[in-house]
């Protein structure tokens, strides 16, 4: 989903530039042990990220400081102090010491300098319980370190991270994960070069495009019985993305509603409040707010079961098309603290026990608050569509993988641009179909290496 970039050395320095106002306002409310303000020439090293509208990167500075930047903010920073970063246990002994705060202490140091940075605690998850890593006792001597975990409710895993060095009443590690720290991103003057170019579609076969897959769209929302006015014209799609233009098309309606167009049908959709099936931050970074997904578990497994058989029967499938008959892998968000998010994710997943090769898949998300569909992806080889139907007979195709199709290496930007046929799916000269599930990508930083040499902040 994300897409490659190359990362000159102009592109990486306009990037560099562009965040370091903010890492530098950042090191300053925390008193970050760095001169301030923070120039281009204490930088020892910078890693830009080479994704296309991902504009970030991490930062070494001459005084072994690490910086991660991401999707408008700071999300990260650690100094050769974080113990439980530690490479070479050799080390340890460097790190005993008198322990000076008690665990309520060590907390509220973590939670003000998270207030330092202009977040609430509800925003952050901080105003929950942590997960507590104690300082470790090795012999008669004492790590007097604490680490601070926090989880999201909504979108689990853990989002906040802080150690707290007990003895010195200090941070040395701080991470902020979370979708919801996100801002909007710097600009920055120098435009990225995509990596491996895609041919162009242009503003009137993208308008073409539209005459053709709107009506699928409100045929597809209506049988599903989606909040939304009917018919869907162009005037209510707000942003249609390419990400394959022949494979692979998404268009999100004004009111947040998201819609996936594949081989001449539609996919998939996502509700604007979905959980599991949110589009790529790169594509879609909005989040609802909290609330939104906080609500209390009212309908029951095997009513939100039979709610998506429902609605694949409402599309016109059968649910032995799709293998749904069977039962589905099914996950919930887990509690954190006072906050509930009743949502279930259900997974049915059919392989071809010769090839592996993916026969059906259904992936779908039900509010058990509201009694509500949020998420529904259908992929099938190959998928029952009117569109195809009507399509120029094909040769047969080679049994499919899960692997993603291999897509065409263009090594010069004068390429030529797809055809309406293509993007709508209907071409004369296949040999086989692209596949209809994308793959997806996630956005967390690359770890670092260490870097152990001497230390100023001993």
């Amino acid at each position: 989903m994300l897409e490659l970039i190359q990362v000159t050395a102009q592109y990486s320095n306009a990037v560099l530039v562009a965040i370091l106002p903010q890492i530098s306002d950042f090191a300053s409310r925390l008193e970050l042990p760095v001169p301030l303000p923070i120039t281009e020439s204490q930088v020892a090293e910078f890693r830009c990220r080479p994704f296309k509208g991902d504009i970030g990167g991490y930062v070494i500075f001459t005084n072994h400081l690490e910086v991660w930047y991401q999707f408008g903010h700071v999300n990260g920073f650690r100094t050769p102090r974080s113990y439980f970063n530690l490479q070479d246990p050799r080390d340890v002994p460097r790190f005993y010491g008198p322990l000076k705060l008690s665990k309520d202490e060590a907390l509220q140091l973590a939670r003000t300098n998270i207030l330092k940075l202009g977040y609430s605690l509800k925003e952050t998850f901080t105003d929950q319980e942590p997960e507590v890593e104690m300082p470790a006792r090795i012999g008669t001597n004492i790590v007097p370190h604490y680490q601070f975990r926090w989880k999201d409710p909504v979108f689990g895993r853990t989002v906040v991270k802080i150690e707290v060095d007990g003895g010195r009443r200090l941070i040395h590690e701080m991470r902020l994960l979370s979708l919801y720290f996100r801002r909007d991103q710097p600009k920055i003057a120098v435009e990225p070069i995509p990596l491996n170019p895609r041919p162009p579609v242009t503003t009137g076969m993208s308008n073409e495009f539209l005459a053709a897959a709107l009506p699928k769209i409100s045929e597809f929302a209506k049988k599903l019985e989606l909040p939304l006015k009917f018919p869907v014209t162009q005037a209510d799609v707000d942003k249609i993305e390419f990400v394959d233009p022949r494979s692979d098309v998404r268009v999100r309606l004004g009111g947040g509603h998201w819609f996936v167009w594949a081989r001449g049908a539609i996919v998939e959709f996502c509700a604007p409040d979905t959980v599991y099936g949110r589009q790529p931050p790169t594509i879609d970074p909005v989040l609802r707010p909290l609330d939104e997904y906080l609500g209390k578990w009212r309908l029951s497994e095997s009513d939100a079961v039979a709610l998506v058989r429902q609605s694949i029967k409402s599309l016109g499938y059968s649910v032995e098309e799709f293998q749904t008959d069977r039962t589905p892998i099914v996950s919930k968000p887990e509690q954190v603290g006072s906050y509930i998010v009743p949502r279930y994710s259900m997974r049915w997943l059919t392989n071809d026990v010769n090839t592996g090769g993916t026969i059906a898949l259904v992936r779908a998300e039900v509010d058990a608050d509201s009694g509500q569909l949020k998420w529904l992806h259908l992929v099938r080889n190959p998928l029952p569509s009117e569109n195809q139907a009507a399509q120029p007979t094909r040769p047969e195709s080679p049994a499919r993988t899960n692997k993603p199709p291999a897509l065409p290496m263009i090594s010069s930007t004068n390429v030529v641009p797809y055809t309406i046929n293509e993007l709508l799916g209907v071409s004369t000269n296949e040999t086989s179909q692209p596949q209809s599930n994308a793959t997806q990508s996630t956005n967390a930083p690359r770890t670092p290496p260490r870097h152990p040499p001497s230390n100023p902040f001993e």
